[in-house]
């Protein structure tokens, strides 16, 4: 099957917490269950870049900041029997654009708002940061990696947690659909630090404000890939 779009996902900061199920099964669409690690349900906030994006293998003849972006999103785990993968919460992207095709063509929830990405890399670390405001409310996270990227263990949390194979939405009739993801494997970098400012009920509402003071439970710094995603599928 030919790749709907194909792009470059570069940088990925994934802040993950483990949360009760309640929090999550008002987003959960139909026919999925919760996705679990060591038996509790996850959700992560992943900061990422997304660039070199193509259509059906053509270049996107639109200027390049429709192109090339950063996102912001909070995600959690969920399964369709042995299938994995992940259901979006809320999507930040900077292009109104973007974010309204979004919406209109696959009922994704996006918001568009002002992201930018700032990467530095001096051969011993690795630093990304992530800046967006959101209602006059400036946000950020970044984390400094050392070294080289190298692959994780295949039983670890952060091969579990950035391994997944589709994406989950709820479509505007209430059918429950799904994207396919390919990427090889993503290395990893080790962790030195993290920084975030994230005002939780601000942008996900009061339900969420529970995870305010808590540190995450992980903190995974990814240096991405090539990636293909495979044309939505209704289950």
């Amino acid at each position: 099957m030919t790749p709907f779009l194909t792009a470059v996902w570069s940088d990925l900061i994934l802040l993950s917490y483990a949360v009760p199920d309640e929090v999550l099964i008002p987003y959960l669409p139909p026919g999925l269950e919760l996705d679990r690690w060591e038996g509790s349900a996850w959700c992560s906030l992943v900061a990422f870049n997304f660039e070199q994006t193509r259509v059906l293998g053509w270049s996107i003849p639109f200027p390049r900041s429709l192109c090339d972006f950063p996102e912001f999103n909070l995600r959690f785990y969920a399964r369709q029997g042995d299938r994995r993968g992940v259901v979006f919460v809320r999507e930040l992207a900077p292009s109104p654009l973007v974010c309204g095709l979004a919406k209109l063509l696959y009922n994704e929830p996006y918001t568009a708002v002002p992201l930018t990405c700032r990467v530095t890399d001096t051969g011993e670390r690795h630093r990304v940061r992530y800046d967006f405001t959101v209602d006059g409310q400036a946000q950020m996270v970044a984390a400094t990696g050392l070294g080289k990227a190298v692959e994780p263990p295949v039983d670890s949390f952060a091969n579990w947690v950035k391994e997944q194979e589709a994406g989950f939405n709820l479509s505007r009739g209430g059918v429950t659909t799904s994207f396919r993801v390919w990427h090889p494997t993503w290395r990893l970098y080790p962790v030195e630090d993290y920084q975030m400012k994230i005002g939780f009920a601000h942008l996900y509402g009061g339900q969420w404000q529970f995870l305010q003071d808590r540190v995450p439970d992980s903190v995974v710094l990814a240096e991405g890939s090539h990636i293909k995603i495979y044309p939505n599928e209704v289950r």
